[in-house]
């Protein structure tokens, strides 16, 4: 028991240097990225599996995904800018949604390729 005093001692007089939080837009953007991620990941075995020849919701949930991960990419550049917050979510945040939306550019320039070719 006296161990345990003794840490809770030093945790209560630790020497914090900054306040610095994470905002709820920085959380945010960073799901943004994982859900559009994941679902990226889930529409390419679902045209796999149909052999290219899928539903229009397989163009429409990228289209919206692109724009969510526009937004959201938009958003964590802005926070990366702040001072008073943590940059580590942030960045990856960032990178992810900047990966994301390139990827899905990509996509649609490939499909637009085939389409017209």
């Amino acid at each position: 028991m006296d161990n345990y005093s003794i840490v809770k001692k030093r945790r209560r007089n630790a020497l914090r240097i900054a306040n610095r939080k994470q905002p709820v837009p920085v959380v945010m953007t960073f799901l943004a990225g994982v859900v559009s991620l994941c679902t990226f990941i889930i529409l390419c075995i679902i045209s796999a599996i149909n052999k290219g020849a899928g539903d229009e919701w397989l163009g429409i949930i990228p289209i919206v995904c692109l724009i969510i991960n526009l937004i959201s990419f938009v958003v964590s550049y802005n926070k990366l800018k702040a001072e008073d917050i943590k940059k580590g979510l942030v960045s990856v945040a960032a990178c992810i949604n900047g990966i994301m939306v390139i990827l899905y550019l990509i996509l649609y320039l490939v499909g637009f390729f085939i389409m017209f070719q």
